[in-house]
């Protein structure tokens, strides 16, 4: 069971912010869920694993070369460019 405080410095570093009534909430949710997790790594399953579930082959297409966009027909609808390409939001330092 996670504690009350592991999870306050889980959402501060993810920079939530929550009430002490709602990590008490978070707190339980939590538990249960790990709690229906480990429940679940007991099934006893005797299957082999699956990568298909048919016998259909890919139906993936060849790869093609084919022209593209030039750079300015790209980026005109753009609500901001810069230096030619798009202008986005910076996330990190």
């Amino acid at each position: 069971m996670m504690k009350k405080e592991e999870i306050r410095h889980i959402a501060e570093i993810s920079k939530l912010h929550f009430t002490d009534e709602e990590l008490d909430g978070i707190v339980k949710g939590f538990s249960d869920t790990m709690d229906l997790i480990d429940t679940i790594k007991e099934a006893n399953i005797h299957c082999a694993p699956t990568f298909h579930t048919n016998k259909l082959p890919n139906r993936l297409r060849d790869d093609e070369v084919r022209p593209s966009l030039d750079r300015e027909d790209a980026t005109k609808n753009a609500v901001k460019t810069k230096y030619g390409y798009f202008e986005i939001i910076k996330f990190v330092d």
